[in-house]
């Protein structure tokens, strides 16, 4: 390997060749002399021989690397700034706008429907159906035949009831036959006595005997009357083995099947046979909670939304309102809680389904062929009653408005519980229903009063306005963690208008 060496002081330049390379450019190098600096005169180390930077070229790369380094610190602080000086440390929340808007509450329920005339049919006599005239479904008029049963024991009951009417009635006639014969006796016993022929003790056995024989004649003719009404009853069980609608309606329900054995209703319940609603309307019974009940009064309009008509509404109104709770079967957790009966009277024309009345079936309704709705007993449906409205109403999100203790919420107390980000605790009488406001990034807290509630918005009154922003979520937050004087940033911000 040969140099091909630069004049200058203290520097080597040339080219590296290699031998056998015959002559050829290999590389390019700059070297430089390890034995002088050119500015201070003393020996210095270099770089690496194989560098092909100068001195000036290496100076410029130290500023740019120092440039960088420069901004990646101006950034940092910065951020350190930011997060230190304009940040809070508080999660962010979301708020949302007040205003003044129209309010109707609305209680919903799910129900079945049913006729409102239902009567459940028993027989009042035991025995075996022979049968059944009807279907699950046909239309009856007041009068028609039901069901017959098994009437054997009843038809022998007559006879022997009959029976014994006519043994009373020859007793009765016996009985007569004997008192007009005492009678007799009794009145020539008496001739005599007056003739003086026959001693008082004669008259007065006669009149016993005519006594007592007027009192026979009594008691058969009593048994004559006896007799004749447990014929008559007889006569009743016999035909009450035969059935008849007494109402002009539709069959809804039917329980039993020729064969079968049913028990009467003389002792006990009775077994039911079927059940025959009228045809004047369906209505639909929907349980509303306690809290709801007092809202809902009879006259309040409603909607009716079925799983067999899709969106097509029926109307309907309250027409009753049960004077007792019963005990629901309870949602979410164990415990049951009270609830209302509440009767919804459909008021959209419709008619009760029938076995034999034509339907067409689409994907979304289910009519006659006038377009009349056919309700079946039984279809589920979501009924909303219109409890109430306003028409101006200052509404907050149903969100924003929590119950908090406000007994000891004191500024220390605040700090405190700020701090450990827990809940301020007061005295167990004071909880009241608040909203947590958010002006310039500082949380307030107001007492507010709440009266109506839609499903999204509710009627609020007290300090507020319909310029205030209210803080709706995170929901951990609204319940338990803000406190009076804590900072919140805003994640997010919804119009009045969206609720």
């Amino acid at each position: 390997m040969r140099f091909a060496c630069s004049d200058r002081p203290g520097f080597a330049y040339g080219r590296v060749a290699t031998e056998g390379g015959f002559g050829k450019l290999a590389k390019q190098a700059d070297i430089q002399d390890p034995a002088f600096s050119p500015r201070s005169g003393r020996p210095w180390a270099g770089p690496h021989p194989l560098s092909t930077d100068t001195p000036m070229e290496l100076s410029r790369q130290s500023l740019v690397l120092s440039g960088i380094a420069a901004l990646i610190l101006f950034a940092a602080g910065g951020a350190f700034a930011y997060e230190t000086y304009f940040r809070s440390d508080e999660p962010g929340v979301h708020t949302a706008g007040i205003s003044e808007r129209p309010i109707e509450s609305v209680v919903k329920g799910f129900g079945r429907a049913r006729p409102s005339v239902e009567i459940p049919i028993r027989s009042e006599v035991s025995g075996e159906i022979m049968e059944l005239y009807v279907k699950e479904g046909d239309r009856v008029r007041e009068g028609d035949p039901l069901v017959r049963l098994r009437d054997d024991d009843y038809r022998a009951a007559i006879q022997q009831r009959r029976a014994s009417v006519l043994r009373a009635q020859a007793d009765v006639a016996a009985a007569r036959a004997d008192s007009f014969r005492v009678a007799r006796t009794l009145a020539r016993e008496e001739r005599l006595f007056e003739r003086e022929m026959v001693p008082q003790s004669s008259v007065q056995e006669a009149q016993s005997a005519y006594d007592q024989s007027v009192a026979r004649l009594e008691a058969t003719e009593a048994a004559v009357k006896q007799t004749e009404a447990l014929l008559d009853r007889a006569r009743e069980l016999a035909q009450q083995t035969r059935i008849s609608t007494p109402i002009t309606g539709i069959v809804t329900q039917l329980n039993v099947e020729v064969g079968e054995r049913v028990l009467g209703t003389m002792r006990v319940q009775g077994t039911e046979i079927m059940r025959l609603g009228g045809p004047e309307a369906m209505e639909f019974v929907v349980s509303v909670p306690e809290d709801q009940i007092r809202t809902v009064d009879v006259g309040d309009a409603a909607e009716i939304q079925t799983e067999s008509y899709g969106e097509r509404l029926l109307k309907g109104r309250v027409v009753e309102l049960a004077n007792a709770a019963r005990m629901g079967e309870g949602g979410i957790g164990s415990a049951s809680e009270p609830e209302y009966p509440v009767h919804v009277r459909v008021t959209s024309p419709h008619k009760l389904a029938a076995r034999l009345e034509p339907v067409s079936v689409t994907a979304t309704d289910s009519a006659d062929e006038s377009g009349v709705p056919v309700l079946r007993p039984g279809m589920s449906g979501e009924v909303r009653i219109l409890a109430a409205s306003i028409a101006d109403a200052l509404a907050v999100p149903r969100a924003a408005v929590t119950t908090r203790n406000v007994s000891r919420l004191d500024s220390s107390a605040v700090a405190e519980f700020a701090r450990l980000r827990r809940p301020p605790t007061g005295e167990p009488d004071d909880l009241r229903r608040v909203v947590f406001v958010l002006t310039g990034g500082v949380v307030h807290m107001v007492e507010v009063a709440v009266g109506l509630r839609s499903e999204s918005v509710a009627q609020v009154s007290g300090q507020l306005q319909a310029r205030d922003t209210v803080i709706v979520a995170p929901e951990d937050a609204v319940a338990r963690e803000l406190v009076p004087g804590a900072r919140r940033s805003v994640d997010t911000f919804t119009e009045a208008s969206a609720y």
